[in-house]
């Protein structure tokens, strides 16, 4: 029974519920990192967990950087991207060379050299629901409900789970730090065929960027959390 007899419908609410019960027990954080890959020599102190993790803009905040008219900053992000995804566009286009499910309308999409400005404000304004983090992992997290997964063809990085992996893998790099980047995404049981052969999903992990076996069900990650 929500507030006034209303059932709370949002992602938000949902994923906050769900995963709570991994903040309070540092067993069940370490359950769901090995359940995602994480190496079973990692100890349950190692094993870290965020929701709707905001990173690259707190990074600027924490280090006292703009994240506005800021050319010298956006200009690492830039060259971070290049080095890192030097061929991201033309990946996209060879998955689905007719535009018809991973559409391009515009000549700044995954070229951030015609925007530079634009890559930076979809790198400091992209949030990720759930994040974990091991000594050697970065566990990226999309928690879907009813909503579709997110693509703006105003955006240089447009679509949603390719956006939080460049914006997670980016921030690794600016930190100097030794981890891989996993995402995994978690939706309805009843859906979870449909959300694996979503067009995004599926790039993903034509990439080896997202191991089929990270698309789980809401109840997988409950059962996770009790120890089942």
């Amino acid at each position: 029974m929500g507030i006034l007899g209303i059932e709370n419908r949002t992602e938000n609410w949902k994923t906050a519920y769900t995963f709570s019960p991994f903040f309070r027990d540092d067993r069940a954080r370490l359950r769901l990192a090995k359940r995602l890959g994480e190496s079973e020599e990692t100890k349950q102190c190692d094993v870290w967990i965020e929701l709707f993790w905001k990173g690259m803009r707190d990074f600027f905040h924490q280090i006292d950087e703009p994240t506005r008219n800021n050319p010298e900053m956006f200009g690492r992000l830039a060259d971070i991207y290049e080095s890192l995804f030097p061929d991201l566009r033309e990946r996209v286009e060879r998955f689905d060379p007719s535009g018809n499910q991973m559409r391009r309308p515009e000549n700044w999409s995954y070229n951030p050299q015609n925007s530079i400005d634009l890559l930076a404000s979809n790198l400091v304004n992209s949030e990720i629901d759930v994040v974990i983090e091991t000594p050697r992992f970065l566990f990226v997290g999309e928690a879907k409900d009813e909503a579709g997964l997110g693509s703006d063809g105003q955006y240089v990085l447009v679509h949603q789970l390719i956006r939080q992996y460049v914006m997670a893998w980016t921030l690794v790099v600016l930190k100097c730090r030794n981890q891989k980047v996993v995402p995994f995404v978690v939706g309805d049981a009843c859906k979870l065929s449909s959300l694996k052969n979503t067009a995004q999903v599926e790039f993903m992990n034509q990439q080896g960027w997202l191991p089929e076996r990270n698309v789980l069900s809401w109840d997988e990650i409950q059962e996770i959390a009790k120890g089942f």
